[in-house]
């Protein structure tokens, strides 16, 4: 199980109870005994990388992509200035 809670993992691990921990209901230590029974194992995976989260926030864009994204925007910045150019050369020219 991936879990992107540092915390959440290192309590599952340690089973001496803490003065942080107290608050916790005993009914919400199942995951601490089904990793202890060897049944799970929780893995840390940053919110980035998490699926679940793929409704609610936005997909993590690589630096490469972002360097594309960069490139076709200043491709477009470009077009933009030689059709204005364009267009005030012909407004230019007709009066």
């Amino acid at each position: 199980m991936f879990c992107n809670n540092a915390s959440t993992i290192k309590l599952s691990k340690n089973p001496v109870l803490h003065g942080r921990s107290k608050h916790i209901d005993v009914r919400f230590y199942f995951l601490r005994d089904l990793c202890n029974n060897g049944i799970i194992q929780l893995n840390y995976c940053s919110t980035g990388e998490q699926l679940a989260y793929i409704m609610t926030k936005p997909l993590k864009v690589e630096n490469n992509e972002k360097k594309n994204l960069e490139e076709l925007k200043l491709k477009n910045l470009k077009v933009k200035n030689y059709l204005f150019q364009a267009i005030y050369r012909t407004v230019l020219e007709t009066i």
